[in-house]
């Protein structure tokens, strides 16, 4: 994350020397609706985005993930917190003579904290009864409820990096100051975190060992690519 602050202090100083501004509305699908800044010097913009994953675009995300070959299981141990979150992203782009612009860029996905599914977690770590750390799991007869108990639950909160490259154009709006721009991206994981929290005092080994399996999973699977459509207005 300082890494990401440091290149946001350097893409601001650039503005000073920005020939064209412009600011942009749109979305990234399926990974965000989202509105931000651009700046473009000579030959070359730099881009500054922010923006909401929300619904309907809470589980395409991991869907494409999966498709990839990660482990069904495992990315249902995770679904949740895919619901909400924000995203960052930084592009910088190098622009040709016929409004045509190819860039990179890196995006940062903060997700909400939220209730994993236990059934899965106790299916998918059979060597880790989570049934005998709660009061009472020693009773079959509450290990259904106790599933779905908010002292019980694990919550997890997950954070990714990713890098990419893309392709747009732009849509000049005849006789005016707007127009419409239209990529096609895709993106690599490079980086991820996450956090476990709990009311029950499960075994540290338990968060250590779903912290390697996701993130060794995103490592693994987590190519994003997305279609990009923003309303450009130029300042």
């Amino acid at each position: 994350m300082k890494k990401l602050l440091l290149i946001c202090i350097v893409a601001l100083s650039v503005s000073a020397k920005a020939q064209e501004k412009s600011i942009l509305i749109g979305t990234d699908f399926p990974i965000q609706y989202t509105v931000g800044g651009n700046l473009e010097y000579h030959n070359f913009s730099t881009q500054l985005q922010f923006g909401a994953l929300t619904s309907p675009y809470d589980g395409i995300i991991l869907d494409i993930i999966e498709s990839f070959g990660a482990d069904e299981n495992l990315i249902e141990i995770v679904r949740k917190a895919y619901e909400k979150g924000f995203v960052f992203s930084l592009k910088q782009n190098y622009h040709f003579q016929n409004n045509l612009y190819a860039g990179v860029y890196l995006q940062y996905l903060s997700l909400n904290a939220t209730e994993t599914p236990l059934d899965i977690i106790d299916v998918y770590y059979p060597e880790i009864d989570l049934t005998s750390f709660w009061a009472g799991g020693s009773f079959p007869i509450l290990r259904e409820k106790r599933f779905g108990d908010e002292v019980t639950e694990i919550r997890l909160k997950t954070n990714l990096l990713q890098a990419g490259v893309l392709v747009g154009y732009k849509f000049q709006i005849p006789n005016s100051r707007y127009e419409i721009r239209a990529e096609l991206s895709a993106s690599k994981h490079i980086y991820s975190s996450n956090e476990f929290s709990s009311q029950t005092p499960y075994p540290e080994l338990l968060y250590q060992q779903l912290e390697q399996d996701i993130a060794e999973t995103y490592k693994q699977y987590a190519y994003i690519p997305s279609l990009n459509v923003y309303f450009v207005i130029k300042l």
